[in-house]
């Protein structure tokens, strides 16, 4: 094949790529937003709809202001201090010091800034 050619397929591949993309995105909004997916969604965690075979992923990332960690870090005890000496989560630690020390956990949780992660939507073949 010509280098021509080669382009113009490439250039063809890359407008389907886009388009399917587009398409993909359009279509998951539309499940996302539509109330049967809505009611049942969960903030965190995996939901799955029976009998569809799709599942949604959603959670939050978490992000750390290490300069105010670090600043909290001297008030608090190290055994209750859920960070570890690069000053990452140990989430276990931290789920424990919330549930366990909800005004602790106010103080560390200034530090903290959450933003939703994009839904993850999966289907499987139904059998």
């Amino acid at each position: 094949m010509e280098l021509p050619e080669l382009i113009n397929l490439l250039t063809a591949a890359k407008t389907a790529e886009y388009e399917a993309t587009a398409n993909r995105l359009r279509l998951e909004g539309a499940i996302l937003n539509h109330p049967d997916v809505i009611e049942k969604l969960k903030p965190e965690g995996t939901t799955s709809f029976k009998g569809t075979g799709l599942s949604i992923a959603t959670g939050f990332t978490r992000s750390w202001d290490s300069e105010k960690l670090w600043e909290l870090s001297t008030g608090i005890k190290e055994e209750f201090f859920p960070f570890k000496q690069s000053l990452t989560e140990d989430r276990k630690a931290a789920k424990n010091i919330e549930a366990e020390y909800p005004e602790l956990w106010l103080q560390l949780a200034s530090a903290l800034t959450l933003k939703a992660k994009k839904p993850a939507l999966s289907v499987k073949a139904s059998s």
